[in-house]
């Protein structure tokens, strides 16, 4: 009776202070929406990411990789929970048994109440790496997230392949003269998808890398005409005048499909072996791919 009303003084108040490692990793937790309760954290983590990298209007996938990043950070959410839950409810069987065994040993021989704090702190410290481990897993795999979801974004600044294409066609094809009118960027910014100021931007560092790398730029003006020649360019811009824009006959075909958001997060842990557990290895789905248990099995000290 003693020992178990020790263990809960000990429980509820312990003397050691925090970690300050797993504050840190606390806090991340929190922040990222993963750790307390869901208040949209995560999704207000994936709106600031997609503001941040964002490539300006007429970005049609925003909304789609928007929800995949909240969709793939509730996946790390759901795991977390369910591994925490596994750590917290070994924790306390384990010591429960162990104060069980003090419990009996009490009947033939005395046990101090520093003897109980003492083997209640090696439970505890011997619980409290697996779960630094698995807070740890999960920061890295939400930042492995974050940064390849920013990655991606920062890519579509980038225009798309059916964009530079028109572009340079148009580029190209008034070689001689390649300051399109006001009227041609019009058409050219609402045929890629981008703005006026986009289109013009473009076309002034295009012109500046042409002068630069007149070899270069002349292997992929012949590129281009030989193309026009052969009819092989679905983004067909009509027979061009010598410095006059022409409007452009054929609309663009369906872009293709952009930017993989598959996050594979191999994490390299080690299996998941431990009393905790005797199912699989938490972390083994195919886009989730980490483990941030490793052995749990050797509780002596």
């Amino acid at each position: 009776s003693s020992a178990v009303s020790v263990l809960s003084l000990r429980n509820t108040q312990e003397e050691e202070p925090p970690d300050p490692q797993l504050m840190r990793l606390d806090n991340m937790l929190i922040a990222e929406g993963v750790a307390g309760p869901e208040k949209g954290g995560g999704a207000g983590a994936a709106a600031s990411a997609s503001a941040a990298a964002s490539g300006g209007p007429g970005q049609p996938d925003n909304a789609i990789e928007h929800s995949d990043y909240r969709a793939k950070l509730a996946q790390i959410r759901q795991i977390y929970h369910q591994e925490l839950e596994k750590y917290e409810q070994a924790c306390n069987e384990f010591t429960t048994h162990v104060m069980n065994l003090l419990r009996e040993q009490s009947r033939t021989r005395p046990i101090t109440p520093k003897e109980i704090e003492r083997m209640v702190q090696i439970i505890h410290k011997k619980f409290s790496s697996i779960q630094m481990q698995l807070k740890q897993s999960t920061c890295e795999a939400v930042m492995i997230l974050r940064s390849r979801f920013l990655d991606a974004r920062r890519k579509r600044r980038n225009f798309s392949k059916q964009a530079s294409e028109i572009l340079n066609e148009y580029f190209y094809s008034h070689l001689s003269n390649p300051y399109p009118s006001e009227e041609a960027k019009e058409e050219l910014a609402r045929k890629c998808g981008i703005t006026v100021s986009q289109v013009s931007n473009w076309f002034g560092n295009k012109r500046i890398r042409y002068k630069k790398n007149i070899g270069k730029a002349q292997e992929e003006a012949n590129l281009y005409a030989a193309k026009k020649a052969a009819g092989a360019s679905p983004y067909s811009m009509g027979p061009a005048s010598q410095g006059t824009p022409t409007p452009m006959m054929s609309p663009a075909p369906p872009g293709g499909p952009q930017d993989s958001m598959g996050y594979n997060m191999n994490m390299n842990g080690g299996d998941y072996n431990s009393s905790m557990s005797g199912s699989q290895p938490p972390y083994t789905d195919s886009s989730m791919g980490y483990d941030p248990m490793h052995q749990v099995s050797d509780y002596s000290d």
